[in-house]
């Protein structure tokens, strides 16, 4: 920071806080003026002031953070700073396409200063204003070792964030809010949009942030974001409440116990009991939740261990106890407030369901399916989830028969016990489930024989044995997509043989500036066992590199700067783990992977898109795929080229695809499969070696 800019931040430190860092102790607490701004948000969070510091120590966070400020004006931000971000005129970039906001400001990084705000819900507490071109450039050498940057349709908010704004004196361009679990946005003020993102580390990426700007060290000590008050908590169980609030349901009253993929029902008498034990309490912020046993209460997600989350005001809070001995107190809600239920059957109006049926999904065109684990780890699917998407043939007749069969009521918790289970990373569907979409109405119909309509209930069949009529009811009416088809093959074409040797060549383009690497490559499907070798520019450093697989969605990679031996990456990495900084992206399997999911995405508006293709059939059976599509959400759209080559048992040949100022390809050379004299090298061995000197490259 240079002195200007120190000055600055001093002359911007409010008064009362330095009078507070030199009195003396007296047991009282004070409040520094970052209450105004809390309040501006009708929230109440009040950031109280410090009641454990002395003078001493006083004078050594006025140390570290002589520059930090409360947040009430200027670049540093404020409620009036805000309201201003919309009048801004930031048109001289406009005239060049840039694929991504964080493109367009690192282009024009020079003309910005950048601060930081530590904020809780929607409010502003305070941060550092004017950091300098080092600070700066910390920030985006951190930022680029993520490029490029994933777009996800939407993301989950936590109360506690990070808020980077980067503008002059007199207006802010930019915004980067960075959430506790890793899940970010990108809003530029001039065109007023916003894209949202996550990091592939999650929340390591928040800590390392945190850590960076010396934020963690500030944060709980001077502004105490750790503290919750009543009204917090208050409203918290009111909107859990209301937004659960089913006065049709046959399930009102009722709680859910979760541990692991078990599952137990409650019924409770009185929900003020409940929540007035809960108010009873004292709480402070928490960043994780174990979602491996639980309680659900109206929307409330309670465990034993003192620990309760949920959703506020669109922010996803976790909370603890703030001292142990409220435990005693929170254990009368499942020891005395909630009673076992036995199994039961909940009857329906099969006239009810058949009209909710046809009135909400008789029109519907267009259906998806997923199978395995349902959460999406920082932007990529997990290595086994599948999605495939489908045409309903005649959606009439197809609800007709769905409506037809005997259905009676369940729990979701229910459903889940019998269709899946709770795994680490989120939970999974073994036999997976159709969606049917209309609108933003969906309508989940399982295998297993279960069916749910968001909003409305849950069912399963009366007599077990239809669940056989159930799957001929889908074979007859669903019809498989295109680009679902295509997926299909190449997922089957990953281990669907013996064996491969070949030649490969991986290029990337990134406005002008290319990297390509080039090696060798041999695979043991059966075995799922890879290894490849490389050599070439990474970042537009010569490097080399080694990669394996060694089983199931366990890899390992090595990366290294000719000449200096600088390490680009050495680790043990899966497909969709968190990883300090990204492994080489030419792994022959995981980018099979990879052309899967573009193909059919996650989200179904990111699947809807535009698609123009073209197929041309070779005599060996082999197929070159074409096609034209539009990506993007969130008023971030651009045109995709994509040019495919598979084999005729859906290896992939060849893959490009094409951006306005990027692309990417990788191509097969000179390949042999399931030849009789295939030799691989000692997988383990190099596994195991790689693993002994990984530093950090798996988290």
């Amino acid at each position: 920071m240079n002195k200007n800019n120190f000055m600055k931040a001093m002359s911007m430190i409010d008064e009362d806080l330095i009078q507070d860092a030199d009195t003396q102790y007296t047991g009282e607490k004070t409040l520094d003026n970052a209450e105004e701004l809390y309040s501006e948000s009708k929230q109440e969070i009040v950031v109280s002031g410090v009641d454990v510091y002395h003078r001493t120590i006083w004078k050594k966070i006025l140390a570290v953070a002589a520059t930090f400020v409360i947040v009430a004006g200027a670049f540093g931000g404020g409620a009036y700073y805000f309201s201003q971000m919309k009048n801004s005129d930031n048109n001289i970039e406009d005239n060049i396409e840039y694929d991504s906001i964080y493109d367009k400001l690192k282009a024009n990084r020079e003309k910005y200063m950048m601060n930081t705000v530590l904020c809780v819900f929607d409010g502003a507490g305070g941060g550092y204003p004017h950091l300098g071109s080092e600070e700066q450039n910390e920030f985006f050498e951190y930022m680029d070792k993520f490029d490029p940057i994933i777009e996800t349709e939407s993301i989950s908010k936590t109360a506690r964030h990070l808020k980077f704004n980067f503008g002059t004196e007199e207006n802010i361009y930019y915004i980067f809010d960075l959430y506790e679990n890793g899940d970010y946005s990108w809003t530029d003020t001039s065109t007023d949009k916003t894209t949202y993102h996550s990091f592939i580390n999650g929340k390591k990426s928040f800590d390392d942030l945190m850590k960076m700007y010396k934020l963690d060290a500030i944060s709980s000590d001077l502004f105490n974001w750790n503290d919750v008050n009543e009204e917090e908590i208050k409203g918290f169980i009111d909107e859990s409440y209301s937004s659960s609030f089913d006065p049709t349901s046959s399930l009102m009253n009722t709680a859910v116990k979760h541990k692991g993929s078990e599952t137990g029902m409650y019924e409770y008498k009185d929900i003020d009991q409940i929540n007035n034990i809960i108010l009873s309490c004292d709480w402070v912020r928490a960043g994780d939740f174990d979602f491996s046993e639980y309680y659900s209460i109206n929307g409330i997600s309670l465990s034993e261990d003192g620990y309760m989350a949920g959703y506020y005001n669109d922010f996803f809070v976790v909370y603890k106890l703030k001292d142990i001995m409220y435990l005693d107190k929170l254990r009368l809600i499942w020891e005395e407030c909630m009673i076992p239920m036995d199994d039961a059957f909940f009857d329906i109006d099969p006239d009810t369901l058949i009209n909710e049926l046809h009135q909400t999904f008789s029109n519907a065109r267009n259906a998806s399916w997923i199978n395995g684990c349902t959460g999406i780890p920082q932007g990529k699917p997990h290595y086994d989830t599948k999605v495939r998407y489908y045409s309903i043939i005649n959606s009439v007749e197809f609800i007709d028969e769905i409506a037809s069969l005997e259905w009676i009521g369940t729990t979701e918790a229910e459903i889940e016990a019998e269709t899946g289970e709770r795994k680490e990373q989120g939970f999974y569907y073994s036999n997976g489930f159709y969606t049917v979409h209309e609108g933003d109405k969906t309508l989940n119909i399982y295998p297993d024989g279960y069916m749910s309509i968001r909003g409305i209930g849950c069912y399963k069949l009366k007599n077990e044995n239809d669940t056989g009529k159930l799957q001929e009811i889908f074979e007859k009416h669903l019809q498989i997509d295109r680009f679902s088809e295509f997926a299909e093959d190449i997922n089957k074409g990953i281990n669907n043989y013996g064996n491969l040797t070949a030649n490969y060549t991986y290029t990337r383009s990134y406005n002008g500036e290319t990297d390509e690497v080039s090696g060798y490559l041999s695979v043991d499907a059966r075995n799922e066992k890879m290894y490849m070798t490389g050599e070439g520019t990474e970042g537009g450093k010569a490097v080399t590199m080694e990669i394996v697989m060694n089983g199931h969605d366990i890899s390992a990679a090595k990366v290294i700067e000719k000449g200096t031996g600088t390490k680009h990456f050495v680790g043990v990495y899966g497909y969709s783990n968190g990883y300090v900084s990204p492994p080489p992206e030419n792994h022959y399997i995981y980018l099979c992977k990879d052309i899967v999911n573009n193909l059919t995405p996650r989200f179904y508006s990111a699947y809807a898109n535009t698609k123009d293709i073209n197929i041309d059939t070779a005599d060996d059976g082999s197929k070159k795929i074409m096609y034209h599509e539009t990506v993007g959400d969130n008023g971030s759209k651009t045109d995709k080229e994509v040019a495919l080559v598979l084999s005729k048992q859906g290896q992939v040949l060849s893959y490009r695809e094409t951006y306005p100022n990027s692309s990417v390809s990788f191509v097969l050379d000179n390949y042999v499969f399931d030849s009789p004299d295939f030799i691989i090298e000692d997988v383990d061995s190099v596994f195991n070696s790689i693993e002994a000197e990984q530093d950090g490259g798996y988290q």
